[in-house]
């Protein structure tokens, strides 16, 4: 998020908290899963990186069914606003 974005994950969730906004960090990678054989960290990181930056940069904005144009404008206007301030 950071390299597109310009400010770190967890700087974009208290600026969004600030504005009222809930979100949450992505669910940690299902190949890390105690029900899954596990992999050191290394190997694990090389054979499924795309999951481990999903997780470490990742996070889910306000989404819904019956969600309307009123709080969809909202979040997006909120995300633009931090994201010219940086």
């Amino acid at each position: 998020m950071e390299d597109a974005f310009g400010i770190p994950r967890i700087e974009l969730q208290r600026r969004l908290e600030a504005e009222g906004i809930e979100t949450r960090t992505f669910f940690y990678p299902s190949h890390r899963q105690k029900m899954f054989p596990q992999l050191s960290e290394a190997d694990s990181r090389a054979r499924f990186a795309v999951s481990w930056r999903l997780w470490e940069r990742g996070l889910y904005i306000p989404s819904y069914i019956g969600m309307g144009d009123g709080v969809i404008a909202r979040v997006a206007d909120a995300i633009r606003g931090i994201q010219r301030a940086r």
